[in-house]
């Protein structure tokens, strides 16, 4: 009975070691899974880092040096090519308001042609007398063209367009003498131009040629004599060196109203 107790006791005691080392192996067996289920998490983390790093780079924009760099640029192409533009469209305006009242003033030339008969406009009137240029203004231009506003000067009459341009209109007695062909109207982009007219020049320093232009009242169809009398060439010529500033106006009227570009005065 004894020896049977003695042997439960060793077997119990045997059991308990056994089930200790068990279970000290399932310890260790868990804590080495653990061990690489960590260091494979880890692994996995570092790429997505790395992502989230670039993401955040890209979310940060430009730096103050990138922002400076990119609006130097944004001014060099702006001060190249706004005022080029703005020549463009000056030049435009000033075509299409040249175009225009050339139109005007060939209309009432043709229409008081009806009621006064053909080259009325060329009947005399006193030079440089601006009591005389406003008889004729008011006679042959005044009934066919809309004027905003009439005045005279100190030589001749000013009219100011519709369309926002200014004519001048005055008898020399320059160029040969008191007579049809010493006849002038001077075309203004706008009143403001033409107060810079000098009524005391000669009629080739009327107008500047780029915003005012010389034309006739004799009524040439196309607003100038010049562009029948002289070659392209001579107009040119004649154009640079202001001798004859209707050759200016030629030049436009020949390339459709519209400043070519071997246009000899700058702007």
């Amino acid at each position: 009975m004894d020896f049977a107790l003695e042997d439960k006791g060793a077997l119990g005691l045997n059991l308990s070691k056994d089930a200790d080392f068990v279970l000290e192996k399932f310890i260790d067996a868990s804590k080495a899974r653990h061990a690489e289920l960590d260091s494979a998490s880890h692994t996995k983390e570092i790429p997505n880092q790395v992502r989230n790093d670039n993401l955040l780079a890209k979310q940060r924009g430009f730096t103050l040096a990138e922002v400076l760099i990119t609006l130097g640029i944004i001014g060099v192409v702006a001060a190249l090519t706004i005022p080029t533009l703005m020549q463009k469209y000056h030049k435009s305006v000033i075509e299409s308001k040249l175009k225009e009242t050339a139109s005007m003033l060939q209309n009432a030339y043709e229409l008081s042609e009806v009621d006064y008969g053909l080259n009325h406009i060329r009947e005399g009137f006193e030079a440089n007398n601006p009591d005389k240029a406003m008889e004729m203004f008011e006679k042959y231009y005044i009934p066919y063209i809309k004027f905003i506003e009439v005045k005279k000067g100190e030589k001749g009459v000013f009219g100011l367009l519709a369309n926002g341009a200014e004519i001048y209109f005055r008898r020399t007695d320059f160029d040969g003498g008191d007579n049809w062909a010493t006849t002038y109207i001077i075309f203004c982009e706008n009143d403001k131009v033409c107060k810079e007219i000098n009524e005391n020049a000669t009629s080739n320093t009327f107008s500047n040629n780029k915003n005012s232009f010389l034309l006739y009242t004799d009524g040439c169809r196309d607003g100038v004599w010049a562009m029948y009398n002289h070659t392209r060439e001579t107009n040119l010529e004649r154009c640079a060196i202001k001798e004859g500033a209707e050759s200016c106006t030629a030049l436009i009227i020949e390339n459709s109203w519209h400043f070519p570009d071997d246009y000899p005065i700058k702007f």
